[in-house]
C-alpha cells in the first residue's frame, strides 16, 4: 500500500529491520521472555546495526533519522509479538536516552549516551513513585549539589 508518509527509503529500512529481527531476535526471544532479560550481546547487536540511536545526533553515534524511521522500527518490534523486548528496547532508545541527549552536558552524553547507542550501556528509567505514579510534575525525589557530587533523596518503585 502506498503511503504519503513512508518513502522508498523507509520501506528499505523496514526490510532491513525485519531481516535483523528474523535472524537475531525471533529464534531466541521465547527464552528471553521466560528469563525476563535481553542478553547484553543482543543489545550490542542492535547497536551495531544502528537501531538504538535512530533519533540521536550523529556526533554521539546516532542516525539522525526522521520520525518515520523510528515508527517503522517500533512497528517491526511490535510485529514480533514480544512485549518485553519491545518495552525494553523502546524505553532505552526513546525515553531514557532521550533525556541524556536533550538535557545532558557533553561529558554525560559522551559517558552514557554514546555507549547506550552502541549497546555497551543499557539505559533505564527511575521515575515512578508511590504517591506520584509517573507524573513528573508530582515527583517527590530531590537532587541537590554537595561539593562535586549530587545527592539524590527519594524512593522509587517499579525500576
Amino acid at each position: 500500500m502506498q503511503s504519503i508518509y513512508f518513502s522508498p527509503q523507509h520501506a528499505a529500512f523496514r526490510a532491513t529491520v525485519r531481516d535483523f529481527l528474523r535472524e537475531h531476535v525471533l529464534p531466541f526471544a521465547d527464552s528471553w521472555e521466560i528469563a525476563r532479560t535481553i542478553p547484553r550481546e543482543v543489545w550490542k547487536k542492535f547497536g551495531q546495526h544502528g537501531l538504538l540511536g535512530l533519533a540521536h545526533a550523529a556526533r554521539h553515534g546516532g542516525g539522525e533519522q526522521d520520525l518515520f524511521h523510528s515508527i517503522v522500527f517500533l512497528e517491526e518490534l511490535g510485529r514480533t509479538g514480544y512485549g518485553g523486548l519491545r518495552a525494553g528496547i523502546s524505553a532505552h532508545s526513546y525515553m531514557a536516552t532521550h533525556y541524556i541527549g536533550r538535557y545532558g552536558n557533553e561529558s554525560l552524553q559522551r559517558a552514557y549516551l554514546s555507549p547506550s547507542i552502541t549497546g555497551e550501556k543499557i539505559a533505564a528509567l527511575a521515575i515512578t513513585e508511590w504517591e506520584a505514579g509517573s507524573d513528573l510534575s508530582r515527583l517527590g525525589t530531590t537532587a541537590r549539589p554537595l561539593g562535586d557530587k549530587l545527592v539524590i533523596d527519594g524512593t522509587k518503585v517499579f525500576i
